[in-house]
């Protein structure tokens, strides 16, 4: 009972520290907008950590998920977003856990290969960057600034997206590698 008690604390804390972690990342827009268009670069340096605490302990189907159902709610709950961002999150999310299930839930390999996933929750967010590119400059710099707005237009052609995409991966690959070495404790509950 006391290891339940514990487990589920531990899930509540870690899943509100992802939380943090993403809208903390996307907060840093409010300095550059390059910070706004692609927060997967900083959130995924830190996203790894309550990403391998939990699924060291839960290790069945539904770490991701949870996180992008948490991210998706987050953003309807204030507001942000559409229905195509928080079903693109949620994709993310599914995605994640189809991934670690295929590898295997209890292995180490699997948190590796689905983290590089998902830490493109945050492109679910910004994605209308890209897909209503008019409608969020026009918002962004009504709400920013015209400067702002302008920068992000210059910032968000079409190949930067791709570009961004393939440096996060690598970017949460390091850094995944880095937090099992910080946690080595969590390491250990997964098989290699």
């Amino acid at each position: 009972m006391k290891d339940s008690k514990k487990m589920i604390v531990g899930t509540v804390l870690y899943a509100l520290l992802y939380i943090g972690i993403i809208y903390a990342s996307l907060c840093l827009g409010y300095i550059h907008p390059f910070f706004w268009v692609y927060a997967s670069l900083v959130s995924s340096v830190f996203a790894g950590i309550p990403y391998l605490y939990l699924t060291a302990r839960w290790q069945k189907f539904g770490v991701g998920t949870l996180f992008a159902f948490l991210v998706a709610g987050a953003c309807a709950l204030m507001g942000e977003g559409t229905i195509l961002n928080w079903g693109l999150i949620l994709l993310i999310g599914i995605m994640t856990d189809v991934i670690r299930r295929a590898i295997g839930n209890k292995r180490i390999a699997g948190v590796r290969i689905s983290y590089l996933l998902l830490a493109l929750i945050p492109f679910g967010r910004t994605i209308v960057i890209w897909t209503d590119r008019t409608k969020e400059i026009a918002e962004q710099a009504a709400e920013m600034g015209k400067a702002y707005g302008d920068t992000m237009e210059a910032i968000t052609p079409i190949w930067m997206l791709v570009v961004m995409i393939i440096i996060t991966v690598i970017v949460a690959f390091l850094a995944e590698r880095i937090v099992e070495k910080c946690m080595k404790k969590s390491v250990w509950l997964m098989d290699v």
